[in-house]
């Protein structure tokens, strides 16, 4: 059987974009092994298609990765320290781009740009293995929870008195995509709840973020059906927790990724630069998009928003 790495050592929701990529590669026949960042890996945790995990830095990463034997490494998301690694490690066949300056560590050279976005950050990722994936594009994400973290969910829902009826509202993110402010976050919740009076509203937070929920709780004019998470909890915890909400409000973000692999739908929030739709929308799940002006953010008018809400509401999956 071939052994096939595959590295991808940015974040949670550019890992799990590589999950269609990676069952693809299996499907195929493959021993397949990710190389990851710490804080990303855990997206792929339970993955059946998944046969090892490394994580970008670890101990001996080197020797580890050697005694593995791998026939290709292809270097998905191109980072110098990566391309080092890979080719220290002694695989003979490495893939790469053919478009940085340390692409002479690379003995295949993929000529794509994806600077232009043309297509999906997951389909450039088949792309970039095509000589395995050969057309395909990727349909969905693939995110696969365990029993204990979906009874944890379940137990974590009922203490804080949430119902099945409720829409996750996550104002956090790694920053890699300009967001709405907080005070407009607080805005949205308090239109829902005029609007939509029988939802509940979990607002999430991410790891060390809790203070951003709680400020928005404390601009929201009635707080009646709203609730906050004000835990620190783990990557799969929350998306244990997004498994059983309605619809999933958030900017772009990893747990929107997360969202879409669970097959929950979304409601994203783009800017109209820098990060776009067509390469990074959820995929694979129900959604809306919202696009908002960057240099007009505080004047942004929800009754679109509310909108696309109802029409999610009504379709089904």
């Amino acid at each position: 059987m071939e052994k096939i790495l595959l590295c991808r050592t940015d974040g949670i929701g550019d890992l799990l974009l590589v999950t269609p990529l990676i069952k693809e590669v299996k499907r195929n026949n493959k021993f397949v092994a990710v190389l990851a960042s710490y804080n990303s890996k855990d997206v792929l945790v339970n993955n059946p298609d998944v046969d090892k995990i490394f994580v970008n830095p670890s101990k001996n990463l080197r020797e580890e990765i050697n005694s593995y034997g791998f026939d290709k490494a292809y270097i998905i998301y191109p980072r110098f320290s990566v391309a080092l690694l890979i080719a220290s490690a002694r695989i003979p066949e490495r893939i790469g781009t053919a478009y940085r300056w340390y692409s002479f560590l690379f003995n295949k050279k993929i000529r794509i740009h994806r600077k232009y976005n043309e297509m999906h950050e997951a389909d450039y990722n088949m792309k970039l293995v095509e000589d395995i994936t050969a057309d395909k594009k990727a349909e969905r994400l693939y995110f696969y929870l365990k029993d204990e973290e979906l009874k944890f969910a379940k137990n974590y829902l009922e203490k804080k008195g949430i119902k099945d009826n409720f829409f996750i509202v996550y104002p956090c993110g790694a920053g890699s995509a300009i967001n709405l402010p907080l005070v407009k976050y607080a805005e949205l919740i308090d239109m829902i709840h005029l609007t939509l009076p029988d939802i509940n509203i979990l607002i999430a937070s991410g790891k060390n973020e809790q203070n951003k929920v709680n400020e928005i709780f404390e601009r929201i004019k009635n707080r009646k059906n709203i609730y906050v998470m004000d835990e620190n909890l783990s990557i799969r915890q929350l998306a244990a927790i997004i498994n059983f909400a309605k619809i999933f409000i958030s900017g772009s973000t990893g747990p929107m990724h997360i969202a879409a692999a669970l097959n929950i739908k979304t409601l994203t929030f783009f800017p109209d630069k820098g990060v776009y739709p067509v390469r990074w929308r959820p995929i694979g799940n129900i959604s809306e998009i919202i696009i908002f002006e960057t240099n007009k953010v505080n004047f942004i008018d929800f009754d679109n928003t509310i909108n696309k809400l109802k029409i999610l509401l009504n379709r089904e999956k």
